[in-house]
């Protein structure tokens, strides 16, 4: 089945997004084919009037603590990432840049990052970028300490998250979640576009989020583009209705994995500064 844009803008248009701010996790493969790939879907989300804005992370940004840096218990860090970051070459963060993890971001962040009027963020690891009439206005609320700025800026305006032919897993939202719901994100550092180090707050591991199906799914409205299934949810209905799930249940969004570095002490409350 090849889904052309047409078909994206009726899409669009089913979930009731024409006009408003969106932040898109995507998987092109979900869709079969796609005429004109990713570009088309991009496309299609401006010519309907959304600003669309999606995750460029970059996770080779991330350097070790500088060894003036607070320390802090509870940080989700383990020696294993120790390691991992004494071998990998730094790189520096610069918002120009059209580096991301693309094995993880996928096909349309990419080509979004390929636009030359995109906006990036300033956060050094989790960054995000935007097209469309919001884009600057949307992408200037992130800072490295504000990390889901972005994302708060788009529930602002009404807008939502949607997930195409992805799970609750690639959910960003649901970090902030976790923080309305009193818990602390966790301290990483990275090099700044001068290649100095400066602290910023990322969110830890997804992969429990699944189990908040019960909690947030209702407030879903679904269709089907080809063969991917679209599930566009209301940022600020999601977002307290998923932090009343956690303070309810801090082991709810736990992924079940004993060797996970950050769920164990997300469901703690995250990061405290010692002493």
């Amino acid at each position: 089945m090849t889904v052309r844009e047409a078909d994206l803008r009726r899409g669009i248009e089913e979930l009731g997004l024409a006009g408003l701010p969106v932040c898109v996790h995507s998987s092109m493969r979900s869709f079969s084919h796609v005429e004109g790939g990713a570009d088309a879907v991009i496309d299609a989300f401006l010519a309907t009037g959304c600003t669309l804005v999606v995750p460029t992370f970059r996770y080779a940004n991330e350097i070790e603590p500088p060894e003036d840096a607070p320390v802090y218990e509870r940080n989700g860090w383990s020696e294993a990432r120790r390691a991992r970051l004494v071998s990998a070459t730094p790189e520096h963060y610069a918002p120009n840049s059209n580096t991301l993890t693309e094995s993880e971001m996928g096909a349309i962040p990419a080509a979004v990052l390929r636009r030359p009027e995109r906006a990036r963020g300033l956060h050094p690891i989790d960054s995000f970028s935007a097209v469309g009439p919001l884009a600057g206005e949307i992408i200037a609320t992130q800072t490295p300490m504000n990390v889901y700025g972005p994302l708060r800026a788009i529930g602002a305006r009404g807008g939502h998250v949607v997930l195409m032919g992805v799970g609750l897993n690639r959910m960003t939202l649901l970090h902030a979640a976790e923080q309305d719901s009193g818990r602390e994100l966790f301290h990483r550092w990275a090099l700044d576009r001068e290649g100095q180090p400066v602290e910023a707050l990322i969110g830890g591991c997804s992969e429990g989020f699944h189990r908040l199906e019960p909690a947030i799914g209702h407030l879903a409205r679904e269709t089907q583009v080809g063969q991917s299934r679209w599930r566009a949810f209301p940022v600020n209905a999601t977002l307290a209705a998923a932090a009343d799930a956690i303070r309810t249940n801090p082991q709810i969004t736990h992924c079940g994995d004993p060797e996970c570095g950050t769920c164990p002490d997300a469901v703690l409350g995250g990061p405290i500064a010692r002493g």
